[in-house]
């Protein structure tokens, strides 16, 4: 009896592997939640993804600045056009209200900072 030698590539054994993770994933409840370690090693609440919206938009110079996510101290900064920074506050809580009404009609960029997170994010709004 002559022996079988049973010769596949790389590829073929990448597409069985991928093929049973798929067939197993819809067969069991399968998820992973994602956790922030704290300091001590101990898991804390599921991470939340760090986002901020501003409401109204457009606005009157006059609006809310709504951030999602945990955090510690967030900084705001407001800029023009041109790049000039018209306003820089500190937050600690989840919004905060913005009054530069006595600023131009045009687009201005909001850059909110998230310490605890070390993540910038960018957001464009317009005064009327």
């Amino acid at each position: 009896m002559k022996a079988f030698i049973f010769k596949t590539s790389l590829a073929s054994l990448l597409g069985v592997f991928a093929l049973s993770i798929a067939v197993f994933s819809k067969t069991t409840n399968f998820g992973l939640p994602f956790y922030k370690l704290q300091n001590d090693g101990i898991a804390a609440a599921p991470f939340e993804e760090f986002t901020v919206n501003v409401y109204p938009n457009p606005n009157n110079g006059k609006f809310d600045i709504l951030t999602t996510g945990q955090g510690e101290i967030k900084e705001v900064m407001i800029y023009n056009i041109i790049g000039e920074k018209v306003f820089h506050q500190l937050f600690d809580n989840v919004n905060l209200k913005a009054d530069i009404s006595g600023l131009d009609k045009g687009l201005y960029m909001l850059q909110v900072y998230n310490k605890s997170q070390n993540k910038m994010l960018t957001k464009r709004f317009y005064i009327e």
